[in-house]
């Protein structure tokens, strides 16, 4: 019996010995990386608007950070940060989950160049993309589930653009237009993390021009409820005579992470616009709302 709990302890002892040095469990590592870091049509565009650097580091995309972690079953948040600024020179965003969370499945959401504390809806959920803390900003967002399991401790996700760019140019513009206004309709106005999208919106914007007959302005939009929906209007005006110019409305089509670009070319002869389109590395003239 005495040799029976000599054992016995023996194999105690061993057991505590091998616990304590057994290495904890590598922790949940999720690296947050930029996908879209030029437009899809960029390099068509590119001199036009030139094309960025795609080996820069992340916070040369995107400046700040918000980010939420909630169990996929229940919805539990694990860990949220609000929106912070983005430091350092490292080309991803690394986020490190404390070493005793337990394994199982985990969703990450994640926004990129908001302005606010977080987006509009629980746990991230969506973003009104026509608030005066966005209408200016590149909103990028990204949304996963993670299986983090033996073997599996570190995931990537990509931050993806939310909207696409208008470019409107103007050339031959008389020397007294200083202002410029326009109107794009049937855009949406809300964004979804998954990048779904919902409600029909406009978006109007006024520019007064310091430097005459340099006229560009630059616009970011979600997508176009359909192909073709959006209504494009624009005005040329000189701000203190009230004298303008108004070239004819145009259908256009805005997609995610694409450019479009709308060149008007003033006649003076018969006082009225040539209106251009910029559609695969070509120029296509608008007439009557239709490309020709």
């Amino acid at each position: 019996m005495r040799k029976l709990f000599l054992l016995t302890g023996i194999v105690c002892l061993m057991s505590s010995c091998i616990r304590q040095e057994l290495a904890p469990c590598p922790p949940l590592q999720i690296n947050v990386a930029v996908k879209d870091k030029n437009y899809f049509n960029a390099q068509d565009a590119a001199e036009i608007v030139g094309v960025k650097d795609e080996n820069l580091p992340f916070k040369d995309y995107v400046s700040t950070l918000y980010y939420i972690i909630t169990e996929a079953e229940t919805g539990k948040i694990i860990e949220e940060r609000t929106t912070f600024e983005v430091t350092g020179s490292e080309k991803n965003y690394k986020i490190i989950l404390p070493e005793d969370l337990p394994y199982g499945k985990y969703v990450v959401t994640a926004w990129g160049n908001l302005k606010t504390e977080r987006p509009i809806g629980d746990d991230g959920a969506y973003e009104d993309m026509l608030s005066e803390e966005t209408l200016n900003r590149d909103i990028y967002v990204t949304h996963d589930t993670l299986d983090y399991q033996v073997g599996k401790e570190i995931f990537y996700t990509d931050l993806e653009r939310t909207r696409g760019k208008l470019l409107i140019q103007a050339q031959n513009i008389p020397d007294y237009v200083n202002y410029s206004a326009k109107s794009i309709s049937n855009v949406f106005q809300y964004v979804g993390r998954k990048l779904n999208y919902a409600v029909a919106g406009t978006v109007q914007t006024d520019t007064l021009w310091n430097e005459l007959n340099q006229i560009q302005t630059e616009t970011l939009l979600c997508p176009s409820t359909s192909l073709k929906e959006s209504k494009l209007k624009v005005r040329f005006e000189n701000s203190q005579t009230g004298n303008v110019l108004t070239p004819e409305d145009i259908q256009i089509t805005m997609s995610r992470n694409m450019l479009t670009i709308v060149r008007y070319v003033y006649q003076e002869e018969s006082d009225d616009f040539g209106i251009y389109v910029f559609i695969d590395d070509n120029w296509e003239k608008v007439h009557g709302m239709e490309i020709e």
